[in-house]
C-alpha cells in the first residue's frame, strides 16, 4: 500500500510539473554488480568504484518549486543495494524545507528539513556543519545585503542532545524523555561572498563544528577549491580535522584531468587519500576513464601505502543513459580486494 501510494504522489507530482511554472522534477537511478572471484562474493551495492567517477547504488528524486515570493525543495535519496527494505526510512528524505522570500530576495527565511544552497563549501564536499550538506531540523534567515555575500543564522536540531529517563528535568516533569534540549547547540552561523575570480565561506556552529572554504574562479574551465571541517562536537571522542584540496580541467576538448585529495587529522594522527583522475571521450558513445585511489595511513598503523586502480568504459546510449563495464584493482589484497563489473545510469 506504501509503495502504491508513492508511486502516485510521485506521478502526480511529475504530471504537475509539465503545467506548474517555476516547478521541475528531476532525479536519476544508478545500480551495478561487482564481482569478487577470489572471495567468491557478489555486491549489488555498487554503480562504479572509484572516489572520484564512482559511487554506490543510488536512485534520487528532487522536487523544486521557485517562485517571486518562496518555494520549496526536496529531496529523495535510497543509497546502497536496491534489495534493502529501507526504502520508507526518513534518513532517505535528505531535505524537505520551505522559504519565503523579503525585499526582492535580499532576505530568505527557511524552515523544514534545511539545506544549505547559500554559504556551503563550494567543493567536493560541498558541505557545511556535520561535513555534510543537511543542516538539520528547524529555521535559518538568510541575509544578502551586497551582491555576492551571503550570511546565515540557523537553529536546528543537527547536534542537540534528548533528555533522558534519568535527568532531574524528566523526573520533574518539566520535561519528557525524548524531548530536545534548549541551549547554545541550537545555533549555527555562516557566511559566503564570491565574485568572478574567487569565493570565500566560512561556518561556526556553537556547538563547536566549524568549516571553511577557498574556490578559484577567475580561469575558464578550471576547478581549485580547498575545504576544511573542524568536528569538536560531543559526537566525537577527539577533535577531527578534514582538508578537501580538489583541482580538475576540463580545457582539452573531450579530456578531463583531476586530483582529489582527502587529510584526517585527529588527536596528532594524519592519514591521507591521493586521487588521481583521467577520462576521454573517444566518440559521442564511448568514454575511457581511470582513477586511483592512493591511501597513505598514519605512520603509527600497521597498514602499509596501497592502491585501488580503476579503468572503466562507459556506452552512452543517450544523454540520459548510459553502461558503464569496470575492473577495481588493488595493490594490497589484504586491504582492498580484486573486483570487476558493471552498472547502469538513467537520468530523468
Amino acid at each position: 500500500m506504501k509503495k502504491t501510494l508513492g508511486i502516485a504522489a510521485a506521478a502526480l507530482i511529475a504530471g504537475a510539473s509539465l503545467f506548474a511554472e517555476g516547478l521541475s522534477v528531476n532525479g536519476f537511478i544508478r545500480s551495478g554488480i561487482s564481482i569478487n572471484p577470489k572471495g567468491e562474493t557478489v555486491k549489488t551495492d555498487t554503480w562504479l568504484p572509484g572516489d572520484y567517477f564512482g559511487g554506490g547504488s543510488r536512485l534520487r528524486l528532487n522536487i523544486k518549486y521557485d517562485g517571486d515570493k518562496g518555494g520549496a525543495t526536496f529531496r529523495y535519496q535510497k543509497d546502497g543495494s536496491f534489495a534493502s527494505s529501507d526504502w520508507f526510512n526518513a534518513g532517505n528524505i535528505k531535505w524537505a524545507m520551505g522559504y519565503a522570500k523579503f525585499l526582492d530576495g535580499k532576505i530568505i527565511a527557511e524552515a523544514g528539513k534545511l539545506v544549505d544552497t547559500y554559504t556551503s563549501t563550494g567543493g567536493w564536499e560541498d558541505g557545511t556543519f556535520g561535513d555534510n550538506a543537511g543542516a538539520g531540523i528547524g529555521a535559518r534567515v538568510v541575509i544578502s545585503p551586497v551582491e555576492g555575500l551571503f550570511i546565515t543564522a540557523s537553529a536546528s536540531d543537527l547536534y542537540l542532545e534528548k533528555y533522558k529517563a534519568a535527568d532531574d528535568e524528566v523526573k520533574d516533569r518539566d520535561a519528557k524523555e525524548g524531548d530536545l534540549k534548549f541551549n547554545e547547540k541550537l545555533f549555527g552561523f555562516t557566511a559566503k561572498y564570491a565574485n568572478d575570480a574567487f569565493f570565500v565561506t566560512g561556518g561556526v556552529h556553537l556547538a563547536k563544528s566549524y568549516y571553511a572554504s577557498f574556490g578559484l574562479t577567475a580561469v575558464d574551465n578550471l576547478t581549485l577549491v580547498v575545504e576544511a571541517f573542524i568536528n569538536d562536537t560531543a559526537d566525537v571522542d577527539d577533535p577531527e580535522t578534514k582538508l578537501y584540496p580538489w583541482v580538475e580541467y576540463t580545457g582539452i576538448e573531450n579530456l578531463t584531468l583531476a586530483a582529489l585529495g582527502a587529510i584526517t587529522i585527529v588527536d596528532g594522527s594524519t592519514s591521507i587519500a591521493i586521487v588521481p583522475a583521467v577520462s576521454y571521450a573517444l566518440t559521442d558513445v564511448i568514454s575511457l576513464a581511470a582513477e586511483s585511489t592512493i591511501t597513505i595511513p598514519d605512520t603509527d598503523e600497521v597498514e602499509d601505502t596501497y592502491a585501488v586502480i580503476t579503468p572503466s568504459v562507459t556506452f552512452a546510449a543517450s544523454k540520459k543513459a548510459s553502461a558503464t563495464v569496470f575492473a577495481s584493482l588493488s595493490t594490497d589484497t589484504d586491504q582492498k580486494k580484486h573486483s570487476f563489473g558493471a552498472g547502469v545510469k538513467y537520468a530523468f
